[in-house]
């Protein structure tokens, strides 16, 4: 059973806060119908497993922030489902996951230890972390850097509309797939690009150093970039 950890429903004020303690391993999710997310680590001097939360009225002024924030066994639950934008700034306990669902909103993600999945329908996406993510996206950018050399299967990222930039370590084993239908495609790594024979769809398929985990990339109508993440000397 959830346990309800505060709601701002009964607020009317443009800004509101929660924060708890949560343990390593567990899933934060957050689901935000309308407004930009934003999902760091804890501030320095924070305790490693405190969560913060800061939701923002993005519009209007005398609006309650439609916030609900729940736990349970599998970990924490962040919510606004209804149409009134909001923006959340998210602290994540170190060791723990995230998973990140909006509609209309700006997706920012960076510095996390986990892994995470972020879904977006208008909005772009930038993640910049030390684990391993999945992304998507219809109307937007993807921007992706990732520290991990290891992921279980495969990490997919996809945009109908927009262009997607994924950053992994020039040291990781990985099958690569990445496909642009209206666009053009490009990497770093040795693999060569093919354009289809209408000349519209371009795409390149092969192995980076051994191969093994799966790297999907695709969008509809943008650009496709896999680039090298080389150590700074």
């Amino acid at each position: 059973m959830a346990l309800t950890v505060m709601s701002g429903c009964a607020h009317r004020t443009h800004v509101i806060g929660f924060s708890g303690l949560l343990s390593p391993g567990k899933m934060v999710t957050i689901v935000n119908v309308n407004g930009d997310v934003a999902a760091y680590p804890p501030v320095l001097g924070q305790r490693g497993d405190q969560y913060t939360i800061q939701a923002t009225l993005q519009g209007g002024d005398s609006e309650p922030i439609p916030v609900r924030v729940s736990k349970d066994e599998g970990g924490l639950l962040i919510e606004n489902r209804s149409r009134i934008p909001v923006k959340l700034l998210v602290r994540v306990p170190k060791g723990d996951n995230l998973n990140v669902r909006t509609k209309n909103g700006l997706l920012n993600i960076s510095d996390l230890d986990g892994h995470a999945t972020a879904q977006n329908e208008n909005g772009n996406i930038h993640i910049q972390m030390g684990g391993y993510a999945s992304a998507s996206t219809i109307n937007g950018n993807i921007s992706a850097t990732l520290g991990s050399t290891t992921w279980p299967g495969a990490l997919h990222f996809e945009a109908t509309r927009g262009d997607v930039e994924v950053y992994v370590p020039a040291v990781v084993n990985a099958h690569v797939k990445a496909v642009s239908q209206r666009g053009t495609v490009f990497t770093d790594f040795p693999i060569p690009a093919h354009a289809d024979r209408t000349g519209l769809m371009e795409s390149f398929e092969g192995n980076i150093g051994s191969g093994g985990r799966g790297l999907v990339i695709v969008t509809r109508s943008g650009n496709v970039h896999l680039m090298k993440l080389v150590p700074q000397m």
